[in-house]
């Protein structure tokens, strides 16, 4: 495993989409129908169920971001607020060592939700999802690039759009990195928390991979029906 250097990741995050940032249950189903795939969720974004074997909704954009093909906000893993710079300096240590450290619970750690900054800014129906929701998705649907990004379409035809849009002058790539909600356990690679990295180039798709906690990535929403 290696890691994306985080300045590659560290890109100035757009607007908010709408909804507050109170932690309540604002994700009320507003309506869905069969024809659409899809179910409203407070004006906050569009759910869409791609036909998984799970029934995980996936949102239909990034975390912040005020349509699906804008790049929304950056976060570190565990905290809840965007900021300008993200390094081993800013990073709050602390909280990540006492609430999941792996090298003591020898165990994969998932983010409690007052943690989870899906949850906190979209409220209670909403998460990060974990890495077996990743690579449900990555293993069960067909990615497409395209500029700007992957359109991801599931097994019963609905897609959703993942933005790829930091380009990377070294290597003429096109890089984005998603957050997991899961903090791996100890093993022959250095800790640290799954993630995947979509690029326009490298494996024609993505590339699993472990990342620093302080790293800036996006994240992309999920629910349950």
């Amino acid at each position: 495993m290696k890691y994306i250097p985080t300045f590659l990741l560290c890109l100035c995050a757009l607007a908010a989409c709408g909804g507050d940032n109170d932690g309540d249950d604002n994700g009320g189903n507003g309506g869905s129908g069969s024809n659409s795939g899809t179910v409203v969720a407070d004006g906050k974004c569009m759910l869409v169920d791609l036909g998984l074997p799970s029934g995980l909704l996936w949102a239909d954009r990034n975390l912040g971001a005020n349509s699906p093909y804008a790049q929304g906000e950056l976060y570190a893993w565990g905290e809840t607020a965007t900021k300008e710079r993200f390094d081993n300096d800013t990073y709050d240590w602390d909280k990540f060592r006492r609430k999941y450290d792996t090298e003591n619970s020898g165990d994969d750690l998932t983010l409690q939700p007052e943690d989870d900054a899906a949850t906190v800014k979209w409220g209670k129906r909403f998460r990060m999802p974990t890495m077996k929701e990743m690579k449900e998705l990555l293993n069960k649907c067909v990615w497409t690039w395209s500029s700007g990004g992957y359109t991801v379409t599931g097994p019963n035809g609905k897609a959703i759009f993942f933005p790829v849009t930091y380009y990377n002058s070294l290597n003429n790539w096109y890089v984005a990195g998603y957050w997991s909600s899961t903090n791996k356990k100890p093993g022959v690679t250095v800790g640290g928390v799954y993630s995947i990295s979509l690029n326009s180039e490298v494996m024609g798709k993505y590339n699993e991979y472990v990342g620093v906690p302080y790293s800036g990535m996006y994240i992309r929403p999920v629910a349950k029906k």
